[in-house]
């Protein structure tokens, strides 16, 4: 395995510092080929392509390097192609910030649409056309429709999918296939849910079961809580939406619509319209989209930005769109790195619950050594360990000879988090209903946070990611885990 030592005169022209732990202080180099280098040959020629207000679209296709590769022209210009369809439901989503580990392809739709939000809270007609909606922190996720090989209403959840698909037509489905409180929610909702007029398949988030509300006092209010997961939702006991929780048997917040001749081919659409179900006493749901009160906001004051706040995201939006153009397709190579990704996703995993967004390569050095050789002592065979050190080597050489560009990766990733948590921060004032974390120990039981965060759809590429704060959402559902 490779000491510190060796890793850093691996990278050439790169003197050693002192303090292995601090990041390099060094002349940038250009990322290898085929991506793009040369900084200030970038910054150069991006200078006039910049938007200089942020309703203004990114214009790359005359003032661009002629070495910006095709895919980023195409995405940083106002027209974005779609992408292929999958063939498998994609049920995951992922963090905005996170894109640029997916392919310079993701990485461009999410600048798209960052900058598409950001022109919409400015009062200006976006190029790019996003839907937003928030997210809510429910649980379990389940499925409900009409299965279309033929025609019987079912619930179910991610396992429909799956090789031998779990789908409950009955309830003796539902005991067979489930247990505990899944099965109890699963029940509940095989028996209201034909009720709403279901087209297609929705998949929702479920919010509360039978006994999943309960009376509390926050902020010396007496409210109807519930807990579906990390965040408790409260709702004042008076209101009209109040006494709407409490005759429900259950809550759900549908977010996804499917589409397909078969299970198997259901396509997804993000973004679940339900002004066309029926009003049903026993089940209670929500519009989850905010598009709307988005709009009505814009119209009213004319701006979600002040002046001061859409300079500042400018001047951050500048600084990841040169390094994005810098990174070039050296996003796709490092996507494809198998012995690779796999750590870096868990290694920005633990940086969150100690409480940065923030590392630099020489922090994921270091992380990396420790846990690959701590991996390849867990084997008996003295060949085996052998092998799994030469593999992690392999990986830490690559990690080396992609050094500056990595670096340039990770402070991209930081420049898009810092656009989204500006976003996240405007759009916490479209929240529905009032959202809090239970404390632990004396006092106050409960204390107000912020949703559990938003879900941003680019219209034309019919790509969705989530805009989360994750060093307050996340790392608490990291502890609560």
């Amino acid at each position: 395995m490779k000491t510190f030592k060796q890793f850093f005169e691996a990278i050439t022209p790169l003197k050693r510092p002192a303090g292995l732990s601090k990041p390099v202080k060094a002349k940038p180099l250009k990322a290898p080929k085929p991506g793009i280098g040369g900084s200030k040959i970038a910054r150069k020629r991006l200078g006039s392509a910049v938007p200089k207000i942020i309703a203004k679209p990114i214009k790359l296709t005359k003032t661009a390097p002629k070495r910006l590769g095709t895919k980023i022209k195409k995405k940083l210009v106002s027209s974005f192609q779609p992408f292929s369809r999958f063939e498998r439901p994609k049920i995951h989503i992922q963090h905005i910030e996170d894109s640029i580990f997916s392919g310079i392809d993701e990485a461009a739709t999410a600048f798209g649409m960052l900058s598409g939000l950001a022109e919409m809270f400015a009062g200006h007609s976006p190029k790019v056309e996003v839907l937003v909606s928030t997210k809510w922190d429910g649980a379990p996720s389940i499925f409900a429709g009409t299965n279309p090989e033929n025609g019987k209403f079912f619930v179910g959840t991610k396992s429909i999918f799956n090789q031998s698909s779990k789908i409950n037509y009955t309830h003796e489905d539902i005991d067979r296939n489930h247990k505990g409180d899944l099965a109890e929610k699963l029940h509940v909702a095989l028996s209201e849910f034909p009720k709403l007029g279901i087209d297609g398949v929705l998949q929702g988030d479920v919010m509360f079961g039978p006994t999943g509300v309960t009376e509390e006092v926050i902020t010396a209010e007496p409210v109807y809580a519930f807990t579906p997961n990390t965040i408790t939702y409260a709702v004042q006991q008076n209101s009209a939406l109040g006494r709407r929780i409490a005759e429900a048997q259950i809550g759900v917040v549908f977010h996804t619509s499917y589409h397909g001749n078969t299970i198997r081919g259901l396509k997804p659409t993000y973004g679940a319209t339900v002004d066309h179900l029926k009003e049903c006493k026993s089940v209670w749901f929500l519009n989850f989209n905010i598009q709307d009160s988005i709009q009505e906001a814009v119209n009213s004051t004319e701006t979600v930005f002040s002046i001061a706040e859409a300079e500042e995201f400018k001047a951050i939006q500048t600084e990841a769109l040169i390094k994005l153009c810098d990174i070039g397709d050296f996003a796709d190579r490092l996507q494809e790195r198998k012995d690779v990704m796999p750590d870096l996703t868990m290694f920005i995993n633990s940086k969150v619950r100690e409480g940065t967004t923030e590392f630099t390569v020489i922090e994921f050095v270091d992380w990396f050594t420790k846990r690959r050789e701590a991996h390849a002592e867990t084997f008996k065979m003295a060949e085996t360990r052998k092998r799994k050190l030469e593999e992690a080597n392999e990986a830490l050489q690559f990690v080396a000879d992609s050094y500056y560009v990595l670096e340039k990766l990770f402070a991209f990733r930081e420049d898009v988090t810092q656009m989204k948590l500006m976003l996240i921060d405007k759009l916490e004032e479209f929240q529905a209903i009032p959202a809090f974390l239970r404390t632990e120990g004396s006092g106050e039981q409960f204390k107000a946070t912020d949703s559990e965060g938003f879900v941003v759809t680019d219209v034309l590429s019919d790509t969705t990611m989530k805009l989360v704060d994750r060093l307050g959402f996340s790392q608490a559902n990291f502890k609560r885990a």
